[in-house]
């Protein structure tokens, strides 16, 4: 089954280094492995081509390793087959660090002398680089020893990490010849596989992947192309939950870390990792963050929720550094005018899975929006609405949820640029898609209809302007604002000290007058109303004009 080099590898005439076509390995190995029975437990990734590249098979290795030791013969043959046989003459390497070495390749290579040596100096600095990172930034183990082979992959991957032989350790076969950016973060990235594997229980393989498309984003501060394209993929597939075993969604779980890093800093990373050694993904994510924040998975999950939808032009420069490069988040459904209603239309959510529908402002100046929003029985649903005012201020909102899955919430509609209905599916263990429904549309009378709104000048006493109001009806209102205006322009001002409490409700008119002692004579005024919710929102009123007059 083994073919030389020129099948997948550099084309050297170097009889030693030998490995079977990758192509040929996904073809065979994999099916064997999938059909060995107990080899193939705990093994989850489906590789499978998807709609993003993955320029990494390490967790295809690690996938195999594992079953190879299960007693899987197939994966046991197909991973020593990947293996490259190393020359013994030490002569052919190169020192990189801590005690690891690089496989020069023969005379005759693919690569001009130059640029191989400049390559392999580009490549040690790279390698240091991240050992500091991972042992002084973040307390994490790093490789011992091992070898780098510097060759061709013709199956499009950047390259990937196999188990050694011998105490040389493992193997690193990286693509070459490449551009030396390309090198060296694809070198960054399996030495970050090298950590995740080391120890007695390597981290999963899908999270594995995760840790080292991190380590190369972190390393630079800013993902490459690639990467980006594999983080926005796991951001529009997020109702996928994050145990997903598809391995173009584990290596976007790298968001997970990004998160973790910014919010709570390096001691949640490490000890995220020490927790994904031992047991299921919920829990090993759960006592990750409690441990390093005092935080619930719940907590934690559903501000990470809102970090990875605050991107592209909704970025707000807080969250994640590059938030802004990201293209705009994809929503399982929009909604520009109402009433509008999905029935279980929306793509279902798996566990520890999330959505969001974008529901657009229809230029409304008064009334509410009314949400409903009912999920599938048996699931634990969470959802909160994200209102992104026209003045550029935005306010979560929670949406509060029965046993039965069900809630409402009604938003205030004036000065509303869009509202994000954020939908979260918690259940810890695997319970298969849950489906949901939602429905919008609007509520005129929100938070209050007014009858009445005169401002006048007070005709005895003291010089000022009476402000008096009537509502219809009244709901989830806690008081009034008086905004004031010169009618020459000018920005508002609140000219009440202390919120005017609203005192009425859904059934009966209530009046409320306010005077305004801070008006100048000989000047002309416009006020208008801010009524405030429970929930901290805004909905104004119309204007009206009056002046005091000159003396």
């Amino acid at each position: 089954m083994r073919h030389g080099l020129s099948d997948m590898m550099l084309r050297s005439g170097n009889p030693v280094l030998r490995v079977l076509g990758v192509v040929a390995l996904l073809a065979i190995a994999l099916p064997s492995a999938a059909q060995s029975g107990p080899a193939a437990t705990g093994t989850k990734l489906p590789f499978r081509q998807g709609q993003v590249p993955i320029p990494c098979l390490t967790p295809m290795a690690q996938s195999l390793h594992q079953a190879g030791r299960a007693g899987g013969q197939a994966a046991g043959s197909a991973l020593a087959a990947l293996r490259p046989d190393l020359p013994s003459d030490q002569d052919r390497y190169q020192e990189l660090v801590d005690g690891s070495r690089v496989l020069i390749p023969s005379q005759g290579g693919a690569a001009p002398e130059a640029k191989l040596q400049n390559d392999l100096l580009r490549l040690k600095e790279a390698l240091s680089e991240t050992r500091r990172l991972l042992l002084d930034g973040y307390g994490l183990s790093v490789p011992g020893r091992f070898t780098v082979v510097l060759a061709p992959v013709e199956s499009g991957a950047d390259g990937y990490l196999v188990p050694g032989m011998d105490d040389t350790g493992p193997v690193m076969v990286l693509n070459y010849p490449v551009r030396s950016e390309r090198l060296t973060r694809s070198a960054v990235h399996q030495y970050a596989h090298a950590a995740a594997m080391a120890g007695a229980t390597p981290v999963p393989a899908g999270w594995a992947e995760a840790f080292a498309t991190w380590v190369g984003i972190r390393r630079t501060g800013f993902p490459s192309l690639p990467e980006r394209k594999i983080l926005e993929h796991r951001r529009d597939h997020l109702q996928d939950g994050l145990d997903s075993g598809n391995l173009e969604l584990s290596a976007g779980n790298a968001l997970w870390f990004l998160y973790l890093d910014e919010a709570f800093g390096p001691e949640s990373v490490r000890l995220t990792l020490e927790e994904l050694r031992h047991g299921i993904t919920s829990e090993a994510l759960e006592r990750g963050v409690r441990r390093a924040a005092g935080y619930s998975l719940r907590e934690a999950f559903r501000d990470f929720h809102l970090w990875v939808v605050l991107t592209g032009e909704r970025s707000t420069g807080r969250h994640l550094k590059f938030a802004h490069s990201l293209s705009e988040p994809r929503f399982a459904s929009r909604a520009e005018t109402f009433p509008a209603l999905s029935v279980h239309a929306d793509s279902p959510v798996g566990s520890i899975g999330a959505a969001q529908v974008l529901l657009s402002g229809d230029g409304a100046k008064t009334g509410g929006l009314v949400l409903r929003f009912e999920g599938e029985l048996g699931t634990d649903w969470e959802a909160d609405v994200l209102l992104a005012r026209l003045d550029g201020t935005m306010h979560r909102i929670p949406f509060e949820l029965g046993a039965d899955g069900r809630g409402e919430a009604t938003l205030p509609l004036s000065e509303m640029q869009e509202a994000l209905l954020l939908i979260r599916n918690l259940n810890s263990e695997p319970s298969g898609d849950q489906r949901y429904t939602w429905a919008a549309y609007r509520d005129t009378a929100y938070p209050f209809e007014l009858n009445v709104l005169e401002a006048l000048p007070v005709e005895h006493g003291p010089a000022g302007i009476r402000v008096a109001w009537e509502t219809e009806s009244e709901q989830d209102l806690v008081g009034f604002n008086i905004l004031r205006v010169p009618e020459s322009g000018g920005a508002p001002v609140r000219i009440n000290p202390i919120r005017v409490p609203a005192i009425g409700d859904l059934s009966s008119a209530t009046s409320y007058q306010y005077i305004d002692g801070t008006a100048e004579p000989g000047r002309s005024y416009v006020y208008h109303l801010e009524g405030i919710t429970r929930d901290g929102l805004a909905s104004r009123s119309g204007n009206v004009t009056s002046a005091i007059s000159a003396p």
